[in-house]
């Protein structure tokens, strides 16, 4: 088969299209919030229906680590600090669900922790009070991280995501700021 000069463009435009992987692009996440050891960001799915007929968004929040350092699980084994998730400041959310991956075993000198290294997306369920209207998604995450000693972080992110009642899947990030560490006061609810 021989394309003229004029159909290649329009085939390869059509293939994009059709074999455009699913998911999240770079403008269905906010912008990360970290340093170079440690970073964190919300990442936006899709609207579905669940089997009871109510819409609800999907979405993730993603740690990245630098090689070498970890994170901790909801139980974070002999010694460590689970990580505590705070979505109160989110707009048109009637609540958040949060699964929690399979974690590792991680022995240290004579200790066993549980966690996350390299990296982590948290599957969130998010049910919208308005299902028509945007969701605005708010973090507040205290967590530690560590490489041969521990430190208490906070990253803080936000992502504007579409009414789940709407046509499509668009989504819009904003940046949630610079990075912090954990100060001395305690705003956080955890999930």
């Amino acid at each position: 088969m021989v394309m003229s000069r004029r159909a290649l463009p329009c085939f390869a435009i059509i293939a994009a299209v059709i074999f455009a992987p699913a998911g999240a692009g770079a403008a269905d996440a906010s912008a990360w919030n970290g340093d170079a050891h440690a970073g964190v960001r919300l990442i936006a799915g899709d609207a579905i229906t669940e089997a009871s007929g109510a819409r609800v968004l999907r979405a993730g929040v993603e740690i990245r680590l630098a090689p070498g350092w970890k994170t901790y699980w909801r139980y974070p084994g002999d010694s460590g600090v689970p990580p505590r998730f705070d979505f109160v400041k989110s707009e048109n959310v009637k609540n958040v669900a949060l699964a929690w991956p399979a974690p590792l075993r991680l022995g240290d000198t004579g200790t066993v922790t549980i966690g996350y290294k390299d990296g982590v997306v948290f599957p969130l369920r998010v049910e919208p009070e308005d299902a028509s209207k945007p969701v605005v998604l708010r973090l507040n995450l205290d967590y530690a991280i560590c490489e041969k000693i521990c430190i208490p972080v906070e990253g803080r992110a936000e992502l504007r995501i579409a009414g789940a009642g709407g046509p499509g899947p668009a989504r819009v990030a904003r940046p949630a700021g610079p990075p912090a560490r954990r100060g001395a006061t305690r705003r956080s609810r955890p999930v």
